[in-house]
């Protein structure tokens, strides 16, 4: 999700995976988020699990990127492993507040990465947008969905119908002004 620095400690809220390929190539367990605090004095790690819940692809704004971050995201795939689908959702973790909050996509519907995207002129860290798309296994289809990310309305405030895009890997958003 993220790391960085807080005074003698590395901080670094992580996706972790309680073993990988044990069996075969896709015997993994859905994973977890975690926190690791390394502090660098005394050389003691510790960790901390923030979630029970399996999810993946963690992300923050990308203002915050090796910062002290308040808000991450994550998509959730429900406790199934990869390659099953059980109801997904995309969650919000409010660190300084210690809770999560969730938009549920309903059975059979799994996102991608979760994108966050501040909105022009921003005035907080979760101020903008959280972007993915959504395969429905019933359906066979997909659609483009964009969700408040400071409410985390379960309505979305877009969504585009599209063929079908199977679940997918990795998200990116890269503004105009970066692009061009």
């Amino acid at each position: 999700m993220n790391s960085y620095e807080e005074g003698d400690k590395i901080i670094l809220d992580v996706v972790r995976f309680e073993h990988i390929w044990k069996k075969d190539a896709m015997d993994f367990p859905a994973p977890n988020l975690w926190r690791w605090t390394i502090n660098t004095t005394t050389g003691k790690v510790t960790e901390e699990q923030i979630d029970d819940r399996g999810a993946e692809f963690p992300r923050v704004n990308d203002a915050v990127i090796g910062s002290k971050h308040r808000f991450g995201y994550e998509m959730s795939m429900g406790n199934a492993g990869f390659g099953e689908v059980d109801a997904g959702a995309i969650l919000k973790y409010d660190r300084e507040a210690g809770n999560c909050t969730s938009i549920e996509l309903g059975k059979g519907r799994v996102c991608g990465e979760a994108v966050f995207v501040a909105a022009d002129g921003a005035k907080s860290e979760d101020d903008g947008y959280v972007m993915t798309y959504v395969y429905d296994q019933s359906q066979d289809s997909s659609e483009f969905v964009i969700f408040d990310a400071k409410t985390m309305s379960d309505e979305p405030i877009a969504t585009v119908q599209l063929p079908r895009i199977p679940f997918g890997f990795h998200g990116s958003w890269v503004p105009a002004t970066v692009a061009n």
